[in-house]
């Protein structure tokens, strides 16, 4: 990423003449410029400061110039030194090229002499950074096409890119608004340095400009504003601060739309052609990462209709049980997001509430609906029925992060439930979760040994069971949900 000025050149001369000379010559060729006339200070500053290019003055009052050279070269490879000298021989011109000066001036020179040189230093400095740049953006993209490879949510995916893209361009905003292919428009899905209310602004839909769009997405090229001023109206609800500059990029699986990256910087900037590459490149992976997870949360939804369908089935056979795994499910993912958790998590809970009961079809419909005192041996199968459950998913959940959140939502806070005695934060978060949830649930509905309780008295016994049955934290979090 350039600036709109020219070069940023460290000036380190300690005769103050020569110095403001320079400084001035500089300043009006558009080079953004400092000096300083001690070479310790000037080794301070560039530790504080990113330049392109060091004059440097051979003698200096608090050390040898050669030193500060040395110093330069090796600290920071990167930046160019010229050095400037009065005291000219052909001994200190070998020596000084040796020690990796970029070029040697004798003073007095021609003011043309010095811009030619500092041409040519800066281009060959911004050649130097381009290609160490590009190799260590090589090494990024390489990591990041891996570790996303492994998300398959979308909003994981739009939340982890928003993240890179932002470091790799290191510009302070970027957010991801992926494509609502049924209802039309864009939503934001992830972000990383913006200051609005995410959750807000994620139900809304933004309306892209059909000249931008075609763009975008017919042409696959980006869209870049260096001098923004005025905000676009599909983006004025993001609250960036007060950008400067717009930068959007295509996200595309093949043919295939998926959404936008879009960039806002505080400052004027322009994106050079390495970074416009770069960004390119890594656009183009997680468009692909965006479609492979869309077919994964498609495949994921019809899945759950299709478990939903047999829960629903098997629950219809009592009106007792009617319905309360989807109300389960619902609260819980309600608990979820009020306490912020992950998207992975809230959907893992999603999942994990909708079929934390289905071991109970193997469990006879007797032990179910029986209004007395359960048997051992009764008692026994009915509290199997996590265990049955969890075995069922743990056939189909791959990554085995669902069956702990069933196998354990029978657990108590104070470690006093079934089937491992776990208790407090041995007790997965999810599966605490489960339990209030599936706890309210079962005391506000019908059963057969019991009256249903009012919602006021439901929260009672809740509260009453904070710190022994269920995760104090989460009750109250209910509580404020239903309060």
């Amino acid at each position: 990423m350039n600036d709109l000025a020219k070069y940023s050149i460290l000036i380190i001369e300690d005769e103050p003449v020569s110095a403001v000379v320079l400084d001035r010559i500089l300043a009006e060729n558009r080079y953004r410029v400092k000096r300083i006339g001690q070479g310790e200070d000037g080794l301070k500053l560039l530790e504080r400061e990113d330049f392109d290019l060091v004059v440097l003055d051979l003698k200096l009052p608090d050390m040898e110039g050669a030193e500060v050279l040395s110093r330069i070269r090796r600290q920071y490879p990167l930046i160019k030194v010229i050095v400037i000298t009065a005291y000219a021989s052909v001994e200190t011109a070998v020596a000084v090229m040796k020690t990796g000066a970029f070029s040697y001036l004798v003073k007095p020179f021609e003011t043309d002499s010095l811009l030619r040189e500092i041409e040519r230093a800066g281009k060959d400095s911004r050649q130097s950074r381009e290609r160490d740049l590009m190799f260590n953006n090589l090494a990024l993209i390489y990591r990041y096409g891996k570790e996303l490879e492994g998300q398959r949510e979308l909003k994981s995916v739009a939340a982890l890119s928003a993240r890179y893209l932002a470091d790799t361009a290191q510009i302070r905003t970027c957010v991801i608004l992926l494509l609502d292919k049924a209802a039309g428009g864009f939503y934001l899905a992830g972000s990383s340095g913006l200051l609005s209310d995410i959750s807000r602004l994620s139900r809304k839909r933004f309306q892209l400009d059909p000249a931008i769009r075609e763009r975008l997405f017919t042409r696959k090229k980006a869209v870049l504003f260096p001098r923004l001023k005025d905000l676009p109206e599909m983006l004025e609800n993001l609250s960036a601060e007060n950008p400067r500059s717009l930068f959007m990029f295509p996200l595309h699986n093949g043919e295939n739309a998926e959404g936008i990256a879009l960039f806002l910087n505080p400052v004027s900037t322009e994106l050079d052609d390495t970074a416009v590459r770069t960004i390119g490149i890594i656009t183009e992976e997680i468009g692909r990462c965006l479609g492979n997870a869309r077919v994964y949360l498609e495949l994921k939804q019809q899945y759950l209709k299709t478990v939903s369908s047999l829960i629903n089935a098997f629950e219809s056979k009592s009106s007792f049980f009617q319905g309360h795994s989807e109300k389960v499910s619902a609260l819980a993912v309600l608990i979820a997001e009020r306490m912020e958790l992950d998207d992975e998590d809230v959907e893992l809970i999603r999942y994990a509430g909708l079929m934390h009961d289905i071991g109970k079809i193997g469990v006879s419909e007797q032990i179910l609906l029986k209004d007395g005192e359960l048997t051992d041996d009764e008692r026994f199968e009915l509290i199997s029925h996590c265990i049955q459950s969890s075995n069922i998913v743990r056939k189909i959940d791959r990554e085995q992060k669902a069956a702990p959140i069933i196998l354990h939502h029978h657990e108590r806070y104070d470690g006093g439930g079934y089937p491992q005695g776990l208790q407090a934060e041995m007790i997965p978060v999810g599966a605490r979760v489960l339990a209030v949830a599936d706890g309210y649930v079962a005391m506000i509905s019908e059963r057969p040994y019991r009256r249903a309780l009012s919602r006021p008295q439901a929260l009672n016994e809740l509260k009453r069971c904070a710190g022994t049955q269920f995760d104090p934290r989460i009750v109250e979090v209910l509580v404020n949900i239903l309060g």
